[in-house]
């Protein structure tokens, strides 16, 4: 079984570096161009019949339009912003095996496009059901490395409005309307003076929805160190790389699509017994966009966590 997970991984990791490395549309992921990969979704399995439920909210707000690398005054949306919360409830089956399920909300997605005002919508996201499997931990080293596999399921149809008229509104749609696949892995190594060090990966692969609409799939890889100040207290420092291909409208390849981002997003978190919570900042340091791209350029983040131990 690990191998058989280890190959899916492998496997999907090459199916995305020969597709097309190009988004959503000109006017980009309006609102929604950061994904706080490292703080909510992934981590490691549970303890058999435990459970952990986390939520939170993020704020994200963007305001610049680039062509390739560079910033451009010849922008299709003045700025854009949007208030998303997951809910994300892991269970664990076995000491090796964990369930995860996790569901996204957007209260608002907006965007102020010039010559047509404003633009809004709001609604929830998907849902995506994983399987984490432990491949290796070590408590005298503390390693832990887990890896998962999940199905994405939309909770909302997406409908692909007439582009010449205001193709602002697919970009603002909260869900892609399309099944997919998660592979997730999950790698922690601990030290005895309290610095920990992580490297996470999830890859989503997307399937065409209803109007023949495929969107880009996308890789996001993070390397994270952390360090306990106190036994509640904590920091951590998170370099986050995103990878989207393009997006396609009935095979053919969209312009204007996928980019190649770098952020780094700095967290502080406090935990008290079973309960524990973080705040974000995260923040774009390189991107590039190919072809014309609206770009959601920082990101806030707050997140509650609570541990149930039946």
């Amino acid at each position: 079984m690990r191998m058989s997970l280890l190959s899916l991984l492998l496997i999907s990791t090459y199916i995305l570096s020969t597709l097309p490395a190009s988004a959503q549309c000109n006017c980009g992921n309006v609102g929604g161009g950061i994904i706080p990969v490292g703080g909510i979704s992934q981590t490691g399995v549970l303890n058999k019949q435990s459970m952990r439920v986390t939520s939170g909210i993020q704020y994200s707000y963007g305001d610049k339009t680039y062509n390739f690398s560079s910033e451009t005054l010849d922008n299709t949306v003045e700025s854009a912003y949007s208030i998303y919360s997951p809910l994300i409830i892991d269970y664990g089956l076995t000491y090796d095996i964990t369930l995860s399920a996790e569901f996204g909300y957007y209260f608002i997605r907006q965007a102020e496009s010039p010559g047509w005002g404003n633009d809004e919508m709001s609604g929830p996201s998907r849902i995506v059901a994983s399987l984490k499997y432990d491949l290796f931990y070590n408590e005298l080293t503390d390693f832990e490395y887990t890896v998962g596999l999940g199905v994405s399921i939309p909770l909302n149809e997406a409908k692909l409005p007439a582009i010449q008229v205001n193709e602002t509104i697919r970009s603002l749609q909260t869900s892609t309307g399309a099944y997919g696949l998660v592979f997730h892995s999950y790698l922690r190594k601990g030290f005895k003076n309290k610095f920990g060090m992580f490297l996470i990966n999830r890859l989503e692969l997307n399937a065409a929805n209803k109007e023949d609409y495929t969107y880009g799939h996308s890789l996001y890889s993070s390397a994270i160190i952390s360090k306990n100040i106190s036994d509640n207290f904590g920091v951590s420092c998170e370099l986050r790389n995103i990878i989207r291909t393009a997006d396609k409208h009935q095979s053919e390849i969209k312009e204007n699509t996928g980019n190649i981002t770098l952020a780094l997003a700095p967290r502080v978190y406090y935990s008290f017994d079973n309960l524990s919570l973080s705040v974000s900042y995260t923040s774009p340091i390189v991107g590039n966009y190919y072809g014309k791209q609206f770009a959601t350029d920082k990101s806030f983040n707050m997140t509650l966590s609570y541990l149930f131990d039946f």
